[in-house]
């Protein structure tokens, strides 16, 4: 059996069978937008992101199956994640796909989260990394209005300078 891992902000099942994925991070890179001024998450307060779980699983014994998907983050917490799955699989050739939204999904750490897929005794994982990007802080725009007609009547003298000297 092979597991590939498509992590998005959405999935969903069309009526023709097909996968919509909406804003699939193609490299599995979530990016948590944060403040500058945030603090890190940690594990007693982690951030918090909404993010949808494709697993495909393919050349799967045929007949009923059912196993845990466990998400873990870096280092040596525990799981943030564990989810229990019951379906059926597909002849040689076929895929099945197991579809999750995790809303939310707490994040203690930045770093590589393992996924792992368990049918039976037999373990599956693959990896997504979260990374914190930090966005600038807004401007004051009153600090930055009161500051700029200030400058105007210094501006204006020295407009009036250059004019008397020439």
């Amino acid at each position: 059996m092979h597991m590939q891992l498509l992590i998005a902000d959405h999935f969903d099942t069309l009526a023709s069978g097909k996968v919509l994925a909406v804003g699939l991070f193609t490299d599995r890179v979530v990016l948590l937008n944060v403040p500058a001024d945030a603090a890190d998450p940690s594990p007693e307060v982690p951030f918090g992101i909404d993010l949808g779980l494709l697993i495909t699983l393919s050349d799967t014994p045929p007949g009923p199956m059912a196993g845990e998907i466990s998400i873990h983050p870096p280092g040596s917490l525990p799981p943030v994640a564990v989810l229990r799955f019951t379906g059926i699989g597909v002849a040689a050739g076929y895929a099945a796909n197991v579809m999750t939204k995790l809303q939310p999904l707490l994040v203690p750490c930045p770093g590589i989260f393992a996924v792992h897929l368990k049918l039976g005794d037999d373990v599956w994982s693959e990896t997504f990394e979260v990374r914190v990007q930090r966005q600038p802080l807004p401007l004051d725009l009153t600090a930055a209005a009161a500051a700029s007609q200030a400058a105007k009547p210094v501006l204006a003298k020295k407009a009036a300078r250059k004019r008397t000297k020439a």
